[in-house]
């Protein structure tokens, strides 16, 4: 009840970067190693990075990225993605 979720892969836009808005409005985003990591950089919302394990041929986060979990880590990560996300919140 503190939070609404948007799951920005229902979103259907005409180009990638109409994405831009929804993640600037938004307190934090959590993202995979996807189109949604690079626009986070253009943006000054928070995000958490959830990366390939293999770093050479990941993708590095830049800018407000504020945790990076390789995907391997997630389950035994979760309570610090938590306490980052609760963090956001009013």
């Amino acid at each position: 009840g503190r939070c609404h979720l948007l799951d920005l892969g229902k979103i259907r836009a005409s180009k990638v970067y109409d994405l831009l808005g929804l993640i600037e409005a938004s307190a934090g985003m959590i993202t995979g190693d996807t189109c949604t990591l690079h626009l986070a950089a253009a943006t000054s919302t928070r995000y958490i990075g959830l990366l390939r394990d293999d770093a050479q041929s990941g993708s590095v986060p830049k800018g407000n990225c504020v945790l990076q979990v390789g995907y391997s880590q997630i389950t035994n990560s979760m309570d610090t993605i938590i306490k980052t996300i609760e963090g956001w919140l009013p």
